[in-house]
């Protein structure tokens, strides 16, 4: 299991590339999922604040994802399941900081 550290500003979009590998013939590889599922999940124990499918190798947060999020740092996961949506592997964990902006809303001159 890898671990990470992501940072983002409240409200803001952002597209993380997450790239899961494995070993063969003793070599490290990229793994493309064939039937699985990739979920990046945010949030702390037992409460999930939002959770993105990794396509092709990347989760795109949205605004509306972390607009509502008070600015602090939360923990992530990228977990495999299966095609009954089994957990296979964890493998990667980190902590997801959202820090505050100044300005919530487009201000008209």
């Amino acid at each position: 299991m890898r671990r990470a550290n992501v940072a983002m500003y409240q409200g803001d979009t952002m597209e993380i590339s997450i790239e899961i590998t494995e070993v063969i013939n003793g070599e490290e590889q990229p793994w493309t999922p064939i039937n699985e599922t990739v979920m990046f999940s945010v949030g702390t124990t037992n409460n999930i604040l939002f959770q993105r499918e990794v396509i092709n190798g990347k989760a795109r947060i949205e605004h509306e994802d972390t607009q509502d999020i008070a600015p602090d740092t939360y923990d992530f996961d990228v977990r495999v399941y299966d095609a009954e949506y089994n957990l296979v592997a964890t493998p990667l964990v980190g902590k997801f900081q959202i820090m505050d902006v100044v300005n919530h809303e487009l201000s008209q001159p």
